[in-house]
């Protein structure tokens, strides 16, 4: 996605960026970990907690949750458990093998997004207001972690304790209130975690630091979908209130000019906007035209499947290529297990 594509989860990132419905958040959380890969990361990590705090705060109006819920991490994608741990990193992450594996998150933090993609694998856990947060992320072999994720460009560092026998950097923004605990979590390949300022800030980044690793896992998915050949699969997002499954979804891009194809799938508990102009797979559908990206949505049972395409490089006629993109990739979504119980799911490959 180039640099104009923008994302707001609680607050408008850009002021030319079209303001995302309740059924967006899937959608707004793949855009900014694209954003982030195209250094905007800090601007674009302001959008990722605010997308927390917002899915959070329908899901305490959909079923309310506990002030002390879980205090472990979730699987990163659906399955019975995790493959074996990576003890060398690969140049680039794939996501439909490789899961972010966190063991320890402080309590009251139940509102997680995990992502894997080419280009980093990560995990944000906010609590149910959106006061306090924590940032995980791990690039593979050779890409360094950017340098400006929240405003760390300036940060001052001391040593920091070792993590898995390998030294460590305790970075501290000015001005922020926020520090970051950096390490190789692989020979060349670093690793963070971002955490509020505390007493037991450094202790807190240790401990989840040390449980985080990257793994070797299937990933599951209960839908499948056509996309042109020249289309990989480009990263992975699922975000979740405790065990409970939120919002999820897929991006598949053509390295060769940058076009892509978003699917995301959302709960109808959060998908309120929905007015069918279009029967789309025999389904009620719905087709927007948003600037320069085009949008299908499609309702099922229980979730909302929602395609959203772009077509590079721009051209008069990029919105209506990527509108027969997006027609033709829903047309192919076929459920094939329950969308809302990742234990039901199958591997992809």
């Amino acid at each position: 996605m180039d640099e104009t594509t923008t994302r707001v989860l609680f607050q408008q990132i850009s002021a030319d960026a079209p303001r995302p419905s309740a059924v967006d958040l899937h959608r707004v959380v793949r855009r900014a970990e694209r954003r982030r890969r195209r250094h905007r990361r800090r601007v674009a990590s302001v959008a990722g907690l605010t997308v927390l705090v917002l899915t959070s705060a329908v899901a305490v109006l959909v079923t309310g949750v506990g002030p002390d819920r879980t205090d472990i991490a979730a699987p990163a994608v659906p399955g019975p458990g995790y493959g074996p741990t990576l003890t060398s990193a690969p140049a680039e992450f794939d996501p439909a093998r490789h899961a972010i594996q966190v063991g320890w998150l402080p309590s009251g933090n139940p509102y997680v997004t995990q992502q894997v993609s080419t280009t980093e694998v990560a995990l944000i856990a906010s609590d149910r207001d959106g006061e306090s947060d924590y940032w995980i992320r791990l690039a593979p072999r050779g890409h360094a972690l950017n340098q400006t994720f929240h405003g760390m460009q300036n940060a001052s560092s001391v040593a920091g304790p070792e993590i898995g026998g390998e030294p460590s950097r305790w970075f501290t923004a000015a001005g922020t209130h926020e520090h970051e605990l950096r390490w190789q979590w692989a020979p060349g390949a670093e690793a963070g975690v971002l955490v509020d300022d505390g007493p037991d800030a450094l202790e807190t980044a240790v401990r989840i630091a040390t449980s985080t690793h990257v793994t070797d896992t299937a990933l599951r998915l209960p839908f499948t979908i056509a996309t042109p050949p020249a289309y990989r699969l480009d990263s992975v997002t699922f975000s979740r209130r405790g065990d409970e499954l939120r919002t999820y979804g897929a991006t598949y891009q053509d390295p060769a000019t940058g076009s892509f194809i978003d699917v995301g799938v959302a709960s109808n508990t959060l998908t309120l906007d929905f007015e069918p102009n279009a029967v789309i797979a025999h389904r009620p559908g719905q087709t927007i035209q948003d600037g320069e990206f085009s949008r299908v949505r499609v309702r099922q049972p229980t979730v909302q499947f929602e395609v959203s395409c772009a077509e590079r490089p721009k051209t008069a006629r990029s919105v209506a290529i990527a509108t027969g993109t997006c027609r033709a990739a829903a047309d192919t979504i076929r459920l094939v297990a329950n969308p809302l119980r990742w234990d039901t799911w199958p591997r992809v490959r």
